[in-house]
């Protein structure tokens, strides 16, 4: 829902792991897909995730979704993390989280 609506409403290039055939994949799939066609995650799973991304070395971005949230609130909070990302200018090897108030933070990783 999430990648449809950045894809849909906001022109953002966001593809669903479902979308890739990768509904089920492993984690280390996900973010393999991602490196190999030079995607950022967008995702939930903040702790597998970093720790993934500190072992591949480079990749092209990660956004992360500190605390559940409903589908509603995630296209509000998905949005604001997209368009910080896409005014950052820089994405390569960078995490950016956002926590349940729309709070964004933006660091190094690896």
């Amino acid at each position: 829902m999430l990648a449809s609506h950045l894809r849909h409403v906001h022109g953002f290039d966001a593809v669903h792991v479902n979308e890739a055939g990768l509904s089920g994949a492993s984690d280390p799939a996900v973010l393999a897909f991602a490196i190999a066609e030079e995607r950022i995650v967008m995702t939930s799973n903040a702790d597998d995730f970093r720790g993934l991304a500190r072992k591949a070395g480079t990749h092209p971005g990660m956004g992360v979704f500190l605390g559940a949230t409903g589908r509603a609130r995630q296209i509000v909070l998905g949005t604001a993390l997209a368009q910080a990302i896409e005014e950052a200018n820089i994405a390569t090897d960078q995490l950016f989280e956002i926590d349940r108030d729309g709070r964004i933070r933006q660091y190094k990783l690896p």
